[in-house]
C-alpha cells in the first residue's frame, strides 16, 4: 500500500513588470466611477515618484456587463 504524505505548497503570483521594470502588483480602484474595479499600474504610481502611466483593467467595465445583460 504506498503511503501517503501532505506537502504544502505556497501560490505565488507574479505581476508583470511597468516600463519602469518595476513590479505592478494589483489594486483596486477608489473612485466613484470604478468602485472597487481591479487593475495593474506603474509600481511607483501611489509612491509620489513620476511613473511611466502603465494601467491594465483586468476586471470589465461594468458598465459593459450591464449593456450585455440587457
Amino acid at each position: 500500500m504506498p503511503s501517503s504524505s501532505s506537502a504544502s505548497s505556497t501560490f505565488q503570483i507574479e505581476y508583470p513588470t511597468c516600463n519602469c521594470g518595476k513590479p505592478s502588483p494589483m489594486r483596486k480602484s477608489k473612485t466613484k466611477e470604478n468602485p472597487g474595479r481591479r487593475f495593474l499600474g506603474c509600481g511607483n504610481y501611489e509612491n509620489g515618484k513620476k511613473n511611466c502611466e502603465y494601467f491594465y483593467w483586468i476586471d470589465p467595465d461594468p458598465k459593459l456587463r450591464t449593456n450585455l445583460m440587457l
